[in-house]
């Protein structure tokens, strides 16, 4: 489902670079820091807020793009 009026997808280009480097970040952190120190509370601490951070970063960046789908058809009307 191709829409003409959707913006040209270079525009993301460094947006998925930032998002991909972030999601990469957090998939080589959560097992090193889970096998370094799995019985230590503030690792566990740490593990959780880069999971949320992963999260994070998928749900905005899918947001992200559905809104900036929307504001191109805006604009194209």
């Amino acid at each position: 489902m191709s829409d003409p009026a959707v913006s040209p997808p270079g525009s993301w280009k460094y947006r998925r670079r930032i998002v991909y480097g972030t999601l990469l970040y957090c998939a080589v952190a959560v097992p090193a820091l889970t096998v370094w120190r799995p019985d230590a509370p503030l690792v566990a601490q740490v593990v959780m807020a880069l999971v949320g951070l992963a999260t994070t970063v998928i749900v905005t960046y899918a947001l992200g793009a559905v809104w900036d789908d929307k504001n191109a058809r805006s604009a194209k009307q």
